[in-house]
């Protein structure tokens, strides 16, 4: 089922209706409002209700495997969802884990043994499996500094 969200236009008294391909536009005081063709139109005395479709809840966007797709007024934009990053172009599968668990039997979305972040305060892993910044994170003999930096 498509979801639609209503904008309304305010009460209109001798507007100038243009249909042009795929758009549909109204001149109003100078300004033109269009209506794409992801957008359906409705006239009720004399007020204009644009109404959006949503491409991604209808399937009618091209996001890819692991990329949400956030609807937008008359289109949408997909973006890498919490366990991808954008590198070189597409969404790949983070190294790392949100609840910042790390080694040991800790698997990350990418599917291998979990790192930290090295870009986020918590780049260290500690004996204990958890990402940290702290000494008990950094300096004990089984910790990994993923920064790679001496503290």
């Amino acid at each position: 089922m498509a979801h639609y969200s209503y904008k309304t236009i305010r009460p209109l008294q001798g507007y100038e209706k243009i249909q042009f391909q795929n758009f549909l536009s109204f001149l109003i005081r100078n300004s033109i409002i269009q209506c794409q063709f992801s957008f359906n139109k409705e006239e009720h005395n004399n007020i204009v209700l644009i109404l959006d479709v949503d491409e991604c809840e209808a399937n009618l966007h091209n996001c890819s495997t692991g990329i949400l797709c956030t609807n937008t007024q008359g289109s949408f934009t997909c973006e890498c969802d919490i366990d991808y990053s954008w590198i070189e172009n597409q969404c790949v599968a983070n190294p790392y884990r949100e609840d910042a668990r790390c080694g040991g039997y800790y698997i990350a979305p990418n599917g291998e043994v979990a790192i930290c972040n090295k870009d986020s305060d918590y780049y260290c892993c500690s004996a204990s499996y958890w990402c940290g910044s702290s000494d008990a994170h950094c300096l004990c003999s089984a910790c990994i500094n993923y920064r790679g930096l001496s503290r």
